[in-house]
């Protein structure tokens, strides 16, 4: 077991570590001209330092070494500790989008089925998944394969979620809480999220808004392949995959929602824009800070709604979903009638 003061280290710890490496690469960047210029899908006018989420990688690593040397063990069994670290290293040159010129979607994709494989070949592959109450998927390869296209998934939604100031740290603060709480609950890995959320905390100093750093393509990346990795370890506690994807709701709807909405005015799927709800916000007058704030709130609701569901206070955790869902699908409606964006 570890006492109150060893968390209190460890998230410290971690924390610092990804100030620190984050504070380096704004630093590298800044003299060596290596800036994110503005674009279709930007929010800033001037160009500005990015590949900050290389900080977040440090510090969760360095959480994670931390821990195992305050424990004596992994959180989990070698071969899911050595898959993470091979796939964290495929993730990197994402960051050659962010300090050299953008990557073509095709090589993203193949560095995240490549990062996703490596998870799986490593660490073994998923038996089965949950993917929804009463529907399980049993088949070694069935398993794999829906368990790549959530790590695909989750971790295209991040980095198409960090366009403002600030909105991904803070999800990856509130989400890896939250998993951290329901993975202690059941008895799971709950370190790997803990870790994850003191290194974007650690991060979001330099990120919250007025932001002086961007997190990349290569920290977005992370979070969301992190965040999905432990989703798929959590399976192996009792913790169903469809937990996770209604703790991740906030990023999911907002990146399911505007896929819809522009497949059907016969879009360009993959043609960089500023159409996801929460960019809409900030066109409609809110501040970066101000969307960052209905985000954690968001997934506070998620994040109660499963931690009562997981403790069979089933009609909480309705409730407080439901209130989530209310509020996604209020400003579904505030968007449209203010924001006219689509014909």
């Amino acid at each position: 077991m570890i006492d109150v003061q060893a968390f209190c280290l460890i998230w410290s710890g971690t924390m610092v570590a990804a100030a620190a490496v984050s504070a380096i690469v704004l630093w590298a960047t800044r003299r060596l001209h290596l800036v994110d210029q503005p674009n279709e899908r930007s929010a800033h006018a001037v160009p500005m330092p990015t590949a900050g989420g290389l900080g977040i990688m440090a510090g969760f690593w360095f959480g994670v070494c931390l821990l195992a040397r305050i424990r004596g063990q992994w959180g989990l069994p070698s071969a899911w500790m050595a898959g993470l670290g091979v796939a964290t290293v495929v993730l990197m040159p994402m960051a050659w989008d962010d300090l050299v010129r953008p990557l073509r979607a095709a090589h993203k994709l193949i560095i995240l089925v490549a990062a996703s494989a490596s998870l799986f070949l490593l660490a073994g592959m998923p038996l089965e998944l949950t993917v929804a109450p009463g529907i399980t998927l049993r088949p070694a390869w069935g398993g794999a394969l829906v368990g790549g296209f959530w790590l695909v998934s989750l971790s295209t939604a991040c980095n198409f979620m960090d366009g403002i100031d600030g909105i991904v740290a803070v999800h990856g603060i509130v989400a890896g809480l939250a998993g951290a709480a329901l993975l202690a609950v059941r008895g799971g890995p709950w370190e790997l999220p803990f870790c994850l959320s003191a290194a974007a905390a650690g991060f979001l100093w330099l990120n919250w808004p007025p932001a002086r750093l961007f997190m990349g393509d290569v920290g977005a990346h992370f979070v969301g392949f992190t965040l999905g990795a432990t989703a798929i370890a959590a399976e192996r506690c009792g913790l169903p995959l469809w937990i996770a994807f209604v703790l991740q709701g906030s990023f999911l709807f907002d990146t399911g929602y505007t896929l819809v909405r522009r497949a059907m005015h016969g879009e360009n799927l993959l043609r960089p824009h500023q159409k996801h709800l929460y960019q809409r916000l900030v066109r409609c007058g809110w501040s970066h800070g101000r969307v960052d704030i209905g985000v954690v709130s968001v997934d506070l609701l998620l994040a109660g709604g499963c931690l009562l569901w997981v403790v069979r206070e089933a009609v909480g955790a309705v409730l407080l979903v439901g209130a989530a869902a209310s509020m996604l699908v209020a400003v579904v409606a505030y968007v449209e009638r203010r924001d006219r964006c689509f014909p």
